[in-house]
């Protein structure tokens, strides 16, 4: 419902300001790896959108692909999905968590 839009509003505001900061260490810091909270933070951002995610696909189902919103939910997924294997490649190559 509305607490659950307004909760994944909240968790994607904080996401675009931490990729704002992160921008900038990047920037002001382009010798270095980013650091360990960057690191958790990234995985705690990442958490969160998969479990949007899985549970939006579990009461939509496949409705979740087709509805009004549908280009949106398909860059969501695809976007998630993105992110996990940019995760997986970052552990296979050893620069991951």
């Amino acid at each position: 419902g509305s607490q659950f839009s307004f909760l994944s509003s909240v968790v994607i505001v904080l996401n675009a300001m931490f990729m704002f900061y992160t921008t900038d260490y990047g920037i002001t810091h382009l010798n270095d790896d980013e650091t360990w909270f960057q690191r958790i933070c990234e995985q705690i951002f990442l958490t969160l959108f998969l479990a949007e995610l899985l549970l939006r696909l579990a009461v939509h189902r496949l409705y979740y692909f087709c509805n009004r919103d549908c280009y949106w939910n398909v860059m969501d997924f695809l976007l998630v999905v993105a992110a996990i294997v940019g995760q997986i490649v970052g552990l296979l190559m050893g620069s991951g968590l």
